[in-house]
């Protein structure tokens, strides 16, 4: 008899992966906006961060990719120590939370409110380094959140490999 519980695991896993991506974003948002601008910009203003929104927006982006790629990196290595490894679960993980993260700027052209879609856009603003490609928010997200999922697929394959090499 199968264990009805089994799902359970996969569940919380990329339940727990996807609350760390939208905590992650906005923590980078208040990063780049409170201590990069803050700090950096009082100490060092000839970077005139407060003119460069397409530089601080890199750099929310960049924390969430490497604070990411870290977590998946660790993943990869616990993964392969307690036999559980599996580059096709943790790749259906990444496309399934970088899909949730990207649904809601699809909601941006249906709102009526200002304000609230302010709220949308400024969460996405990680994103906006990539504006020049696309004046569409939807087009720069897209790529901003799929570079970012195949960093992280990468990672955690590359970190499964070099744990395997140690061994």
């Amino acid at each position: 008899m199968k264990n009805p519980y089994e799902i359970r695991n996969p569940v919380l896993y990329g339940l727990a992966r996807m609350g760390l991506l939208f905590g992650l974003n906005a923590f980078a948002l208040s990063i780049t906006n409170i201590v990069v601008i803050g700090a950096v910009g009082t100490l060092l203003p000839k970077f005139e961060l407060y003119n460069r929104p397409m530089l601080l927006s890199f750099i929310g982006w960049a924390i969430v990719l490497i604070v990411m790629s870290l977590i998946f990196a660790d993943d990869a290595k616990r993964h392969t120590a307690y036999g559980e490894y599996s580059i096709v679960d943790t790749s259906i993980t990444v496309i399934l939370i970088s899909a949730v993260y990207y649904i809601p700027v699809l909601l941006i052209k249906y709102i009526t409110d200002r304000r609230v879609e302010d709220g949308f856009r400024f969460f996405y603003s990680t994103n906006d380094w990539l504006y020049p490609v696309s004046s569409d928010i939807t087009v720069y997200a897209l790529i901003g959140i799929i570079i970012q999922a195949i960093v992280f697929i990468l990672v955690y394959s590359v970190s499964h490999k070099r744990y395997l090499k140690k061994l």
